[in-house]
């Protein structure tokens, strides 16, 4: 029976962690997909964006219909986290990634 290898800690340069940070942050791209790329794990380029920035970002949004079914986005938060209030008083928290076609149709469902 062999004994399992222990593999050192890899370290990255501050230049690849921004390099990477910056084209996680282009929009359209997933986060998990560039952490496979590069063989990270995701939690970890989710640290790096916080470290260095490209975490934070503005999402457009659409009113559909004759009565707006999202009465405000409050804030967001963090890199990563943004709240919504909802026109029945509710309120909706999303911490890390998050796909904003999905977001868009937990909103119209909890407003129905």
């Amino acid at each position: 029976m062999s004994e399992p290898v222990r593999q050192s800690r890899r370290r990255w340069s501050e230049a690849f962690k921004r390099r990477v940070v910056a084209e996680a942050a282009a929009p359209g791209v997933s986060v998990a997909s560039v952490a496979r790329r590069y063989d990270l794990n995701a939690n970890q380029l989710f640290n790096w964006r916080r470290r260095y920035g490209g975490g934070e970002a503005f999402l457009p949004v659409a009113v559909v219909g004759s009565e707006p079914c999202v009465a405000s986005v409050l804030e967001g938060v963090g890199a990563g986290e943004i709240e919504i209030a909802l026109s029945s008083g509710q309120r909706v928290v999303i911490r890390g990634s998050f796909d904003p076609e999905l977001v868009s149709r937990l909103v119209r469902g909890l407003s129905s």
